[in-house]
This record gives C-alpha cells, structure tokens and sequence, in this order.
C-alpha cells in the first residue's frame, strides 16, 4: 500500500471524532494508537506539538523504546519536503 492510500484509509477508517484542532488521525495497523498534532506560529517559525494515544499500554510499552526514535526520523522526512516545497 503506498503512503496516500494508507493515510487515506487511516483517515477514513476512524471512528472516533477527533477532539483537537489541527491534525488527527488513527493509525490501525499494528499497534493501534492516535495522533494528534497542532501547529502553532513563532515568528515566522512552526512550532509541532505532537501526541500519540495509544490503545492498549502494553502496546505503548512494547513500542515506547523505538517511538522517539521513529518519530525523529519522520519530522526529519516532513522538514526535508516543506525545505523541497518552500524552494520550488
């Protein structure tokens, strides 16, 4: 499945409303958890303030050694492409 189809499915398949404002998805694949994410301005600067609720704490526990990790790597990825966007 490629990363469209699977955000889009994400999206899609929540059946819980989301209760902030800004992004929120339910990842449903492997451990279950939630994201949430808001975007605040500093200055001409984005601030990320970001969640991951997930279902069972278990999971959570079996998954917390490599989610910073992870998630680092995917703010790297999502810098790498707004620098590619804002320079085009």
């Amino acid at each position: 499945m490629d990363r469209m189809a699977w955000i889009t499915q994400t999206i899609a398949s929540s059946s819980r409303p989301c209760q902030l404002s800004g992004l929120c998805f339910d990842h449903l694949s492997g451990h279950e958890f939630r994201v949430t994410a808001t975007f605040e301005d500093l200055d001409g600067r984005t601030n990320v303030i970001f969640h991951q609720l997930f279902k069972i704490t278990e999971e959570f526990e079996q998954a917390k050694a490599y989610c910073v990790e992870g998630n680092e790597q995917n703010f790297d990825r999502l810098g790498k492409l707004l620098a590619e966007m804002t320079s085009s």
